[in-house]
């Protein structure tokens, strides 16, 4: 008959037996917990037995689980502000099967990153068929985006090319989110010839169909030799030029110049100042000769793109675009300057070569006005220093008055006066030359005309001034 062992045993539940209760290495059983404890040498009381399952997961040292385990509403935690560390083994990855992932503790900020030096990168479906942002490890390291195949990157909704354009183009947009590479063109555009009858209105037609300019400060205009003011002298809207006063059947339009444009963004209104300029496009190239009564051709510095885009000189007065024509560097008179008279051309800034804007295209409309249009006339009535491209109404109706001329002025600099009140023969003008000669005599000019009108272009320190029309 085998031996019937009986450990003590207890039916209170919570109950556990003490030293008093058993000896060392008795063996004592709660029946209503079901657990099963024992007395150690050192008078412990272990429990060796739970039928419910291992009171705490730490008193298993390689836990594995049968099943899913289900959280039951609750949160996996560290106490010591201790990581959570999810580490799979060998080349597995970690999968969170949610379609929404959050991370960062009530409203901080939250970092996603590597651990170590290893890239960041972002793609979908394992990286099949997709795009990747790429924040990539170490100094100066870049940011990429990179769409798949022939996919484009969308930025606030603009779509931007999926290819590099050539050198020297600019982005433009269709107006609809789109953005393409494009080239700059501009060229010059010499409206038909036009018949003044007395009124102020004209229509602008090229080869007899009308002519929409740009702008007012877009366009050039002759009239009897002289260079009119955009704004102050005319104005131009669709395709009809008005001018500030009515042309008698004597006036002759020489031409009317265009600058053709194409529209390449929205830079801000007047953004685009002069510094941004080529030299090529800030500083107009001067060919000066001398004629001889017989001669006919003359040799230009560089070649301009075509007759109008050159504006020609003989003793100060512009010539209309059919008394000469150019050929590459050739520019040929239809009839021989005569003796002695000063040619000047002034090219208007884009030539043969047609330097590149430095920091990219723009439109004519987009320039600054310092860039295209003509200052402004003021109106002076006590002494003053001009400035290099200033127009100036003086007013010595009451007093007379010294106008100095810029110091250190450059090739090329113009200051045009006008006795606005036609009283100069009275109260004389006196124009200041600051140290620099004004047709070649070291004295200043005194002007005692009435109703006097002259321009001031800068040549050299050997003749100065010149004068030349208004």
């Amino acid at each position: 008959m085998g031996v019937r062992i009986k450990p003590k045993r207890s039916e209170t539940s919570s109950s556990t037996p003490g030293t008093s209760d058993i000896e060392v290495g008795e063996i004592a059983v709660n029946i209503t917990d079901q657990k099963i404890f024992i007395r150690k040498s050192d008078d412990n009381i272990i429990e060796l037995a739970n039928a419910t399952g291992i009171s705490d997961v730490v008193d298993d040292t390689s836990p594995q689980l049968g099943g899913n385990l289900d959280l039951n509403g609750n949160d996996i935690v560290s106490t010591s502000n201790a990581d959570i560390d999810i580490i799979p083994n060998g080349t597995g990855d970690i999968n969170l099967g949610a379609d929404t992932v959050q991370v960062g503790d009530n409203n901080a900020n939250a970092t996603i990153t590597t651990q170590g030096t290893g890239d960041l990168i972002l793609n979908t479906n394992n990286g099949t068929n997709s795009g990747t942002i790429s924040i990539l490890d170490g100094a100066n390291g870049n940011i990429t985006i990179t769409p798949n195949g022939s996919g484009n990157v969308v930025l606030d909704g603009l779509s931007f090319p999926n290819s590099d354009g050539s050198a020297g183009q600019f982005l433009k947009t269709d107006g609809s989110a789109a953005l393409s590479f494009a080239s700059v063109t501009s060229s010059f555009t010499k409206m038909d010839a036009i018949t003044t009858d007395g009124s102020t209105a004209y229509t602008l037609n090229v080869s007899s169909s009308a002519f929409t300019s740009a702008t007012t400060n877009g366009t050039i205009v002759s009239v009897n030799g002289v260079t009119q003011a955009p704004v102050d002298a005319y104005s131009i809207s669709g395709s009809t030029i008005t001018f500030t006063e009515s042309l008698s059947s004597d006036d002759v339009i020489d031409y009317i110049i265009a600058i053709d444009t194409q529209d390449i963004g929205t830079p801000g209104d007047g953004t685009v100042t002069a510094a941004k300029l080529d030299t090529g496009l800030k500083s107009f190239t001067e060919d000066t000769f001398t004629g001889d009564g017989s001669d006919t051709t003359f040799t230009l510095s560089v070649a301009p793109p075509s007759d109008t885009s050159i504006m020609v000189f003989l003793d100060g007065v512009s010539q209309p675009a059919g008394n000469y024509s150019v050929s590459s560097t050739t520019l040929t008179f239809s009839t021989a300057p005569p003796d002695s008279v000063a040619i000047r051309v002034l090219h208007l800034g884009f030539t043969g070569s047609s330097a590149a804007i430095t920091d990219g295209g723009v439109t004519i409309n987009k320039f600054a006005s310092e860039v295209f249009k003509r200052r402004a006339w003021e109106e002076k009535d006590g002494n003053f220093t001009a400035v290099a491209g200033g127009a100036y109404l003086i007013d010595v109706s009451s007093a007379a008055l010294t106008a100095t001329l810029p110091a250190s002025p450059s090739l090329g600099d113009e200051v045009r006066f006008l006795d606005a009140t036609g009283s100069a023969g009275t109260n004389n003008i006196t124009v200041g030359r600051n140290s620099q000669k004004i047709n070649g005599n070291a004295a200043d000019l005194t002007v005692s005309t009435n109703s006097a009108a002259f321009l001031l272009v800068y040549y050299n320190s050997t003749y100065g001034w010149r004068y030349t029309e208004v």
